[in-house]
C-alpha cells in the first residue's frame, strides 16, 4: 500500500512539473499578448462538487470521501479560492495489526490559488483549460473513539476544466493534488485527544475531486 500511495505522490509531482514546464515560456515573456488570449475567469463563482482523500495518520492509513464547497474570485487567468469539505474517515487495522479499524469524519478547510496554465478554444463559446493549483489550510479529524487530531495542510496539484464563457457560465472541473503536512508530534501546529496522541506526525497524501462551478 505505501509503495502505491507513494507512486501517486510521485506521479503528481511529475505531471506538476511536465505542466510548470509547458507554461515557462508564458511565465518568461513580459509582453502582456498571452494573458490576452486567455478568457477571463469570472469575477466570483460558486461550486459544489465531491472529493476523495487519503492520507497517513502515524503508521496508520485513513482514507473517505465527501462534499466541498467553494468561493473563488478571478482576476484575469488567476482564482483566488476558499474551499471547504466535509469527508468520510477510515484508519485501516492491517497496517497496524494491533489496532482495530477506526471510522470517524474529516473536516478541513483552505485558501488557495488555482492559474490557467494552458487555454484550448474549440470553440467561441466554450474552452478547455489546464489549471496549477495551490493551497494552504488545516484538517480536524474525530474518530468514534472519541480521539481528535488538527493539524495543517499544504497541497499542490493541477487539474483540468471545461468552461462557458457565455450564460449560462458553467465550469466542470477534475483536480488532483498531493497534501503534505508539515509537523511532527512536538509541533504546536498539532492538536491531538486520544488514541491519536501516539498516530500524531508529518505524513503525505492526496486529494483528489470534481466539481461544478458557476
Amino acid at each position: 500500500m505505501s509503495g502505491v500511495r507513494t507512486a501517486i505522490v510521485r506521479t503528481f509531482a511529475l505531471v506538476s512539473t511536465i505542466l510548470i514546464a509547458l507554461t515557462a515560456p508564458a511565465l518568461a515573456d513580459d509582453d502582456d499578448d498571452d494573458e490576452l488570449e486567455i478568457e477571463p475567469l469570472p469575477r466570483t463563482s460558486m461550486g459544489f462538487g465531491f472529493q476523495g482523500h487519503g492520507s497517513r495518520i502515524g503508521s496508520r492509513y485513513e482514507g473517505g470521501f465527501g462534499p466541498t464547497i467553494e468561493f473563488a474570485v478571478g482576476r484575469g487567468a488567476w482564482q483566488y479560492v476558499a474551499e471547504a469539505s466535509v469527508a468520510t474517515s477510515g484508519m485501516d487495522a492491517w497496517g497496524t495489526p494491533a489496532l482495530e479499524e477506526q471510522d470517524g469524519r474529516l473536516v478541513r478547510g483552505s485558501l488557495g490559488l488555482r492559474w490557467v496554465a494552458r487555454q484550448f478554444s474549440p470553440s467561441r463559446a466554450v474552452g478547455i483549460e489546464l489549471l496549477l493549483l495551490s493551497a494552504l489550510g488545516a484538517q480536524r479529524f474525530a474518530f468514534d473513539d472519541n480521539a481528535r487530531l488538527t493539524r495543517p495542510e499544504v497541497s499542490l496539484g493541477f487539474g483540468m476544466q471545461i468552461r462557458r464563457f457565455e450564460k449560462p457560465r458553467l465550469t466542470f472541473r477534475l483536480d488532483a493534488r498531493a497534501v503534505f503536512t508539515p509537523n511532527d508530534r512536538k509541533s504546536s501546529l498539532v492538536a491531538c485527544r486520544g488514541n491519536c496522541m501516539a498516530e500524531a506526525g508529518a505524513s503525505t497524501g492526496f486529494l483528489s475531486g470534481i466539481t461544478l462551478a458557476w
